[in-house]
């Protein structure tokens, strides 16, 4: 590792990688770190010369820094506890904030981004229907980037059956189809044990207890295409009585091309508004990896699924 002139050559985990630095001073580059001093004010980064200088070109603005001179930490985000979840219909669930840093937080349920004006927090906050909460660190050195926790309450009143085999490894498979049931939901982190993945389609029927008035069904599933997880290329819901008299409801097909972040979760939500005895929801996956993936062409196309979320229809 180090540097040459303007570019600066690094190892991480066995990967090497370069990027030339376009505007600014090299201080030192090593296993001790990288240290770029600003040229008039402005750090630009160059990755991927090869795909055109613009392809991945970076402007870093931040104030101009004299060396042996430090500058405040930015405040850090403040973290939930528990994270994104799905909880039981009807519960009552606590929210705990945090930070690692002295402030305030303070925080919004209705999906605005705090400030000055918003409540501040100083005890679990108690959510029981479909929440977006936001919070932001207040300190006298700024305001942190807001935390964004999304909460659902779903039907969980119901038994999990699926002709889907699940990757062999404990990470994609843990307990199968049942753990489609469980309240935390999948990070941006495929690795997080939260996810269900497989190589099939992830075809999943759902028998409940007794006759449910069920208003919508939603899957949350995740795309990452630079490791080979796209999002399906469409989903089926079957309703009806039972689950031998499941009839076609409906088809939604997702839009074809890479999305608008390189990972990115997301949910598929169908309306039923109808009362079934159970369903059957079926995510088909690409035959081929498409051409704007990494592994495009391959058959090889993983499908991730975290949460089933089905609302029942209120009197």
């Amino acid at each position: 590792t180090g540097w040459a002139g303007n570019e600066i050559s690094m190892v991480h985990e066995g990967f090497a990688y370069s990027f030339t630095v376009s505007q600014g001073r090299i201080l030192r580059a090593g296993c001790e770190g990288v240290e770029i001093a600003p040229v008039d004010g402005c750090v630009r980064l160059t990755f991927g010369a090869d795909l055109g200088e613009e392809a991945y070109a970076t402007e870093v603005p931040f104030p101009v820094m004299i060396p042996g001179k430090s500058r405040p930490v930015p405040p850090m985000t403040p973290e939930a506890a528990p994270g994104d979840s799905v909880f039981p219909w009807g519960s009552v669930q606590q929210i705990a904030l945090s930070d690692q840093m002295e402030g305030v937080i303070r925080y919004t349920v209705d999906g605005s981004n705090p400030n000055e004006n918003s409540p501040v927090y100083t005890a679990p906050i108690a959510i029981s229907a479909d929440t977006v909460l936001k919070a932001r660190l207040f300190t006298p050195a700024g305001v942190s980037e807001p935390l964004v926790a999304t909460y659902r309450f779903s039907l969980k009143n119901m038994t999990l059956t699926s002709p889907t085999e699940f990757d062999w490894r404990p990470v994609f498979h843990g307990n199968g189809v049942e753990d489609l049931l469980l309240n935390l939901r999948g990070t941006t982190d495929y690795l997080d044990f939260r996810w269900r993945g497989s190589l099939q389609d992830i075809d999943v029927t759902a028998k409940f207890d007794g006759p449910q008035a069920v208003k919508s069904v939603a899957m949350g599933f995740l795309s990452h295409h630079r490791s080979g997880l796209v999002y399906p290329e469409k989903v089926e819901l079957y309703t009806g009585p039972d689950e031998e008299h499941l009839t076609l409801k409906q088809i939604v097909e997702l839009p074809y091309g890479p999305c608008a972040r390189e990972i990115v979760r997301g949910d598929v939500q169908i309306e039923v508004n109808q009362t079934v005895g159970a369903f059957r929801m079926v995510a088909r996956r690409y035959e081929r990896m498409p051409q704007w993936c990494t592994y495009r062409g391959t058959t090889s196309v993983f499908t991730m699924a975290d949460c089933l979320i089905v609302t029942p229809l209120e009197d």
